[in-house]
């Protein structure tokens, strides 16, 4: 069975949020929410801290203009939120 688009991007994202943490951090995805060019990714660091990061696609693909402990709201909204 070919490969979606949203897999795809769903796999890239997972990969790009954990390729900055080391193997000892323990890190694990918790969820991946794509919303069309913007896409959030929210982290468990070793079983009791929650960390979320935040991309944007552009013509060079997804690319990281915030992350941190806390998530953001209405990240998805253009009209709320110009990265």
């Amino acid at each position: 069975m070919p490969m979606t688009h949203e897999a795809g991007d769903r796999r890239d994202l997972e990969r790009l949020a954990l390729a900055e943490w080391p193997g000892q951090a323990g890190v694990r995805v918790q969820s991946v929410t794509v919303v069309g060019d913007r896409a959030e990714v929210a982290l468990d660091v070793n079983g009791n801290y929650d960390y979320w990061v935040y991309y944007q696609r552009d013509g060079n693909g997804w690319q990281e203009p915030a992350s941190g402990n806390g998530p953001m709201t209405d990240w998805q909204n253009t009209s709320v939120i110009q990265w």
